[in-house]
């Protein structure tokens, strides 16, 4: 189950973290990613975003808001 914060409040995310996108990705009339594609931070962008490599073979450079955490363990 995927978790979305605030963007204030999310978690520090970090490389290797699994997500999943919220929003479409990469294009207005065609994305390249649809959201809830799921992907893992491959690095950090000198600007703050991350970059994800999602399970279609694309990657995008990212902000925190437009992921998901994706909660592997469930509530706790």
């Amino acid at each position: 189950m995927a978790t979305q914060y605030p963007y204030e409040r999310a978690p520090a995310l970090d490389i290797g973290d699994r997500v999943v996108a919220a929003e479409h990705l990469g294009g207005f009339l065609r994305p390249q990613v649809r959201s809830g594609t799921r992907g893992v931070i491959t690095a950090r962008t000198p600007d703050g975003q991350f970059l994800v490599a999602f399970v279609n073979g694309r990657s995008h450079s990212v902000t925190a808001a437009q992921l998901l955490l994706l909660d592997l363990y469930g509530p706790r």
